[in-house]
């Protein structure tokens, strides 16, 4: 894992979106996917101190998206 390729801070708000794209050509297990949907999540709300943040995991090869909201 790595970081995130869009963290989206919304202004006025306590809200964020990030968005990380995968490029390889093996299939993701929705688990593992969650998991990192979920790190990306509390490192995001830590970082800036917000109270929700929208993940969305993108596989363009397979055209495959995995989506989360979370609440701090």
């Amino acid at each position: 894992w790595g970081t995130p390729d869009v963290v989206g801070v919304f202004l006025g708000g306590k809200r964020a979106r990030v968005i990380d794209l995968k490029f390889g050509r093996s299939e993701l297990h929705p688990h593992t996917v969650e998991l990192q949907m979920r790190c990306y999540a509390a490192m995001v709300m830590q970082e800036y101190d917000l109270d929700s943040c929208d993940v969305f995991v993108y596989q363009p090869r397979d055209g495959k998206e995995h989506y989360g909201s979370y609440c701090a």
